[in-house]
């Protein structure tokens, strides 16, 4: 039988037939806020963010009506969603920032981002945005209607996401007076076996002096006493996310997608997810990525 894969590519096959689609607004389309809400939040996959749980219309305690929160349970992340039709304005994204920082300031064992999703955001906008990148991680979203066929269908692209701006700034923050004891007791001293292997073979690789450094909301390098998160560990209860800064991460990321492990290809970094048992069996693979980073730093 021959299949739409076999066509497509058959010489004798017809021309592709494309539709015309026409651009709406969403007041064009009779599409409201709420319905919008209820679209993410049965496809919060549209979102790029992976599937997340749903938390809407939460009334704050200093008043307002934050459009909905989301969570991803697996990494312990909350993004708090500003919705709107027609063009950002200024108090939509003074109000998106302040819920962002009512609820982190609420629940501080989550990592908290702001999401806004408009339907036109302005170059003067996303400069705005692109000035918060230090202090505020926020993610800027349009919303776009088309009509195809006489149907209706939304689409979401992500314009500007401050949390890649802010890479370097994350990865070199650190708290004082933590230490081992603090992860000891917030995620179990067998999963940190995976950090304490990992800094000798760190340490092995490479010409200059290096231990772990417990920070809050990861574990880093120091060099010579002095921060160098260049390999960074994020411990859970039961696996460890590991980010490695790497010249060349393609051909490391194909050979963590051929091993099974969960993987999220970055620009100049590897991250990917290993429990105790994936780290037991892929040591090697690890151990390469590790000493790979290593001597990529010191080059």
């Amino acid at each position: 039988m021959e299949t739409a894969d076999n066509r497509l590519i058959s010489s004798s096959a017809p021309a592709p037939k494309f539709v015309e689609s026409k651009v709406l607004s969403l007041a064009e389309a009779d599409i409201s806020e709420a319905e919008i809400e209820d679209w993410i939040s049965n496809n919060t996959g549209v979102l790029g963010l992976g599937e997340l749980d749903v938390k809407r219309q939460r009334r704050q305690e200093a008043g307002g009506r934050l459009d909905m929160l989301l969570e991803d349970t697996d990494h312990d992340k909350r993004y708090e969603v500003e919705l709107m039709r027609g063009s950002l304005d200024p108090s939509h994204l003074v109000r998106a920032i302040e819920y962002w920082d009512l609820e982190r300031r609420l629940y501080p064992a989550y990592d908290h981002c702001a999401i806004i999703v408009e339907e036109d955001i302005t170059a003067r906008f996303l400069n705005v945005i692109q000035l918060f990148s230090g202090s505020v991680p926020i993610i800027a979203m349009q919303l776009t209607c088309f009509r195809v066929e006489g149907k209706l269908t939304l689409n979401i692209i992500r314009v500007l996401d401050s949390r890649r701006l802010r890479d370097d700034d994350q990865s070199t923050q650190t708290e004082t007076g933590l230490d081992r004891i603090y992860w000891e007791n917030k995620v179990g001293r067998e999963i940190l076996r995976i950090a304490d292997e990992s800094i000798e073979i760190i340490k092995a690789a490479g010409r200059v002096p290096r231990s772990l450094r417990y920070n809050k909301g990861f574990i880093g390098l120091t060099e010579n006493g002095q921060p160098n998160h260049f390999i960074v560990f994020s411990p859970k209860k039961s696996f460890v996310w590991i980010k490695a800064d790497l010249a060349s991460p393609e051909d490391w990321q194909v050979k963590l997608e051929g091993a099974g492990l969960e993987s999220k290809p970055r620009a100049s970094k590897v991250k990917f997810k290993v429990t105790l048992a994936q780290y037991d069996e892929n040591k090697d693979l690890i151990r390469g990525i590790l000493q790979q980073s290593v001597k990529d730093e010191e080059s």
